[in-house]
Formats: structure tokens, sequence, C-alpha cells
């Protein structure tokens, strides 16, 4: 059963430059307990993509088509009060930065205890047991933690909080964007390890926003890559590191190091990403790639189902 369906969803953000097409038209479906990872470089939309989902996109940005659908209901179509009781209790997000996300003149404590106040009917003291208890479970056990101001804490550990806080109201759709910024190499694998554990353990639905393939490889079922504003490939996910169609998709493969081909050269990706100010009449990934054509630079492909439900936006496949 579909818990979410994206339908055409576009965003922009109206600059005194003009018209900044954040996401483009895109479409995805995400099943009860199944996990998507959504990769691009940095502006490609991803971000802009997660807070669309939960209506909380910034000024001067605004959603401007699209349906998003959680459980058949239409969440564009609700009210700023019915949608406040989606976003943190059914629909919870790890935001990129949390010492950012975080307000700094409050606990951390009664930063996780406010969301549970929000969202459940419980008293003070059984929402603090409550933060404590899920603290713990992200492994900040410390004596006196929960009584730090988010700045006191290291980034891993105002990390856990964060995934804490986002755990607190049992959501059945979990959106991390990013969740490792920032983080040395370590400390990333014992936080995205404890996210897809809990995911498991929850059979949680999630969303996994990242620019490294490398991080959602084994970690997700599906594979968006986005591009652009919009998703040119989707996939299973072991499909689509095996066998990739979109020669953005390749270069981003090919763009991870391996140590079995250590005497090759890496390759890139060449030029730039387009200014979404003024993109290419055609595809938008037409200027830097290697198997571009005519028809490349005059017609935007569509993504489209070549088989066994992998989807791709290339004229080429």
């Amino acid at each position: 059963m579909d818990l979410l369906k994206v339908s055409n969803l576009s965003t922009s953000f109206f600059t005194d430059a003009g018209e900044v097409k954040a996401v483009r038209g895109i479409s995805f479906f995400l099943n009860e307990g199944k996990s998507l990872g959504l990769v691009g470089e940095s502006g490609c939309g991803k971000s802009v993509t997660a807070l669309s989902l939960i209506n909380l996109v910034p000024y001067p940005g605004r959603i401007i088509a699209g349906n998003i659908f959680y459980r058949g209901k239409d969440l564009l179509q609700l009210e700023s009060k019915n949608m406040l009781d989606v976003r943190g209790k059914e629909i919870a997000m790890i935001f990129q930065e949390p010492l950012t996300a975080f307000n700094p003149v409050f606990s951390i404590g009664s930063q996780v205890q406010e969301a549970i106040l929000t969202h459940q009917k419980v008293s003070k003291k059984e929402a603090l047991n409550k933060a404590s208890k899920l603290l713990e479970d992200v492994g900040i056990s410390q004596e006196g933690v929960i009584e730090n101001y988010p700045h006191q804490l290291s980034g891993g550990m105002r990390q856990r909080a964060m995934i804490a806080m986002a755990l607190s109201c049992d959501p059945s759709l979990l959106i991390a964007d990013e969740p490792t910024t920032a983080l040395d190499v370590t400390i990333q694998a014992q936080v995205l390890e404890l996210i897809s554990e809990i995911q498991k353990k929850r059979n949680m639905s999630m969303i996994l926003i990242t620019h490294d393939l490398g991080i959602v490889a084994d970690r997700v079922e599906y594979l968006a890559i986005m591009y652009c504003g919009k998703i040119v490939e989707y996939s299973l996910a072991k499909e689509l590191i095996s066998k990739p169609l979109h020669p953005y998709t390749s270069g981003l493969i090919d763009s991870i190091p391996d140590i079995s081909r250590r005497e090759k050269p890496l390759r890139t990706i060449k030029g730039a990403v387009p200014s979404l100010l003024n993109l290419p009449k055609g595809c938008s990934f037409c200027d830097r790639c290697f198997m571009v054509d005519s028809l490349c630079r005059l017609q935007e492909p569509q993504l489209r189902d070549i088989g066994a439900g992998h989807m791709v936006a290339c004229h080429r496949v």
C-alpha cells in the first residue's frame, strides 16, 4: 500500500533575478515500511523536495503545482492547523545541521520534551521521562546531557539528539536530510547504522537524502537520482547501482573511489550544473553528457519505465 505518493510536484523560488525552478514536476511513491534514497549533487533540489513534503518551503519559495498524497490525503490541501498534526507526528524530519535546527536557548531535553507535548496527551513529567528514554535509545546516556544546550554537545551527539526528537512521536515516515553533514567518517557510519536499525525495528518508511551514493547503496531499497530539480533515474537500489542507465548516474558511480582500480584515474563529470534561472532548452544534462545528440538539445526527456520498474529520463536509452 502506498504510504506516500508524490505527483508532478513543482517548487520555485521567486527572486529579484527571476524564478528559480528548484523542483520541476517530480513524481514518486513510497510504500509502508520501505526506504528510498534521494541522491544528487548540491543544488539539485533534494532538500527543497523534503521541505515541500512537510510544507515548510521558506520564503520566497512556494509549491506551485502537484499533489502530495499521504495515506490518501493530499497534504497540499490541508489547512495549517491540520498540517501541524501531520508534521512531526506522522512525518518527521532529521535536518541537515542540528546546531542550526535546535533552539540555542533551550536545553536538549526540553526541546525533545516539547515535541512530545505538542503531539501527545501526557504530563510534563511523563514527557521528560520519555525524552530521557529516547536519548538513551539513540546512544546518549551520560548523566546530565538532557540538561545540556546544543552548543555543549559534539556534532555526533547533536545529530543523535535530532534523531531522538524525530522519533519522539513514532512517525510512519522519517525524512533524513543529509544526516551526516559535517561529521567525521567514523561518526557518519554510526549515525547511519543507528537510523537504519531504528527504521527496520519500527517498520517505518524512510527517505534518506544524500549526495553520496556510497552512503545509501546498501541502506535503502529504492534509489531516485535527481539532477536540476528532476528525477532522472529511479529503480531498486541494487539494480540501479549494477546497471545505471542515465549518463549522470554512471558518472556519479564512476566518481566513487574503488581500491580495486587504483591504477586508473577517477572519472569526472565535465562542466558545471547549469543555472536554475537559465536551463538548457532540451535535456538539462546535455552540456555535460558524453552521449549527447541533436535531440537532447531540442527536447527534454521524460521519465519512462523501460522495464521491471526501472525508470529513466534519457533519449539515448
